[in-house]
């Protein structure tokens, strides 16, 4: 496994699902909340950089944290069409340049953030009610940290983000009132929940117009991109068969041999990481070898998580819309966490452990 490109990553992997159980299990019996505290300061932090990004409409100069150059007139800068009743004074539609925060696309910031998101939905759940919390000033932290971390992911206007948060959000009311699904949390007051809805309702309604010019947005040309992406995936594939996989990292290779073997004209900048990760495995690792991997996750789920595999769903989009969690290894690192933190959370089994 260790080769190539996934070498660094499978190391991080490794050593993530290694040193965190011990972490969360030798530090004293709170270390869950104390994980959850600096995972969501980090990328309450970085929610933050993305908003005020949104706010200028330009980088911070931040460019030694590999903060990305950021301006409406910047090529290759994502950003999108607010139509012909807003112009820019020149006779063209005004841009929007989307939050980056310190990430090299909105879309990687918008899947992070949105993991943020649903680690402040799970704490509000177990720490964050009012009526009952030992340390006062955390809920007060957790319902702070929550919608300003929305904030943020709304502002990168990635849509597939935009379908985990609302997939969580859901997941979030069932288990509010169910009290069933995500077992060893405080019951929230209908008043604590009535105020967070409230003031996360309003965040997404006060920017909805820019949403709405973000979905109808004439320039946009995403999801054409990735339904090719996907159609050549599923070409390799079929080239490959069940055993034969392109070798890991090497996914940018196999595609441009077999765009070049079948006359396809493309652009070098299409010459990239297919948006499915599920399809990206399977081509890299073969059919067979993917089929085993998905077995293997699903056994893992079904073990390890309990009650809790419904907070599992929201991923769902992010994974298969895009690709930055298997190929990015700060994303990779977040994403780890959070299923480290998932698989100790109190209450997925029918007792606590």
């Amino acid at each position: 496994v260790l080769v190539g490109q996934a070498s660094e990553k499978t190391l991080w992997l490794m050593g993530i699902f290694w040193a965190a159980p011990i972490l969360l299990d030798v530090i004293k019996k709170n270390s869950l909340m104390n994980v959850l505290v600096v995972v969501i300061c980090i990328l309450l932090f970085q929610s933050q950089w993305g908003v005020t990004q949104f706010v200028l409409q330009e980088d911070l100069g931040m460019n030694i944290l590999g903060e990305s150059k950021l301006s409406a007139d910047e090529v290759g800068v994502a950003k999108f069409s607010m139509g012909k009743i807003f112009n820019d004074g020149e006779g063209g539609s005004r841009k929007i340049v989307r939050a980056y925060g310190p990430f090299n696309h909105p879309n990687s910031m918008g899947g992070v953030l949105t993991i943020g998101f649903l680690l402040s939905c799970m704490a509000s759940l177990y720490f964050g009610g009012s009526n009952g919390c030992d340390n006062r000033g955390l809920p007060l932290f957790i319902n702070v940290a929550e919608p300003v971390i929305l904030l943020g992911a709304v502002l990168t206007f990635s849509r597939a983000a935009y379908l985990a948060n609302v997939l969580g959000g859901l997941i979030f009311l069932l288990v509010v009132f169910s009290n069933k699904l995500l077992g060893g949390g405080r019951r929230l007051r209908n008043k604590d929940v009535f105020y967070k809805m409230l003031i996360l309702s309003l965040i997404v309604v006060s920017l909805s117009p820019l949403v709405f010019y973000r979905f109808i947005d004439s320039e946009d040309v995403a999801l054409p991109e990735r339904q090719a992406g996907w159609r050549w995936a599923v070409g390799i594939i079929k080239e490959n068969g069940l055993w034969l996989g392109s070798g890991i990292g090497q996914y940018s290779v196999a595609l441009k041999d077999y765009l070049d073997r079948k006359g396809v004209v493309y652009e070098s900048w299409q010459i990239d990481y297919v948006h499915n990760i599920p399809l990206l495995i399977v081509v890299e690792w073969g059919a067979v070898m993917g089929f085993v991997l998905a077995l293997g996750c699903g056994v893992l789920v079904f073990k390890r998580y309990g009650r809790v595999w419904w907070w599992l769903i929201p991923l769902i989009p992010l994974l298969v819309l895009d690709h930055y969690f298997l190929t990015q290894l700060y994303p990779l690192v977040v994403l780890s966490l959070y299923l480290v933190v998932l698989g100790y959370w109190p209450g997925r089994k029918k007792r606590f452990s």
